[in-house]
C-alpha cells in the first residue's frame, strides 16, 4: 500500500489530512444514473435493479450517516412490493406454484 494522506481503501476514499471519508465521484454518478429511472409516475420495478440500487445506497450510507435513516423506508417498500408480487403469482400462475413446490421438496 502506498503511504499517502489520500488513499482508496475497499472502495472508500480516505483523506487523513482533512479527516474525511467519501465515495468516488464515478460511483455517485452511477447511483444517480440508476435513480433517474425512478420517478413519481413509475408503477413497477425489477427486483435485480432494486437490489443493485439498494446495494449501492448501503455502500454510500457507510460514509453518509443521514442516508441510514432513509434506507429502512426503502427496504420496507421493496419488501411490501415483493410480497404482493409473490401473493399474486402464487394465486395466478401455475408454473410459479410448481416451482415453489419443487423448491420446498426437490423430490416432488
Amino acid at each position: 500500500m502506498l503511504v499517502n494522506y489520500f488513499n482508496k481503501v475497499l472502495g472508500v476514499l480516505v483523506d487523513t489530512r482533512r479527516m474525511d471519508v467519501g465515495v468516488p465521484d464515478a460511483f455517485v454518478a452511477d447511483v444517480l444514473r440508476l435513480l433517474r429511472n425512478y420517478h413519481p409516475g413509475r408503477k413497477s420495478f425489477q427486483v435485480r435493479h432494486m437490489e443493485q440500487l439498494t446495494g449501492k445506497l448501503i455502500f454510500i450510507a457507510g460514509t453518509a450517516s443521514w442516508l441510514k435513516f432513509l434506507l429502512p423506508s426503502l427496504f420496507t417498500s421493496v419488501a411490501a412490493a415483493v410480497g404482493a408480487n409473490y401473493e399474486y403469482l402464487a394465486g395466478s400462475n401455475k408454473e410459479f406454484r410448481r416451482m415453489l413446490k419443487l423448491s420446498r421438496d426437490p423430490f416432488a
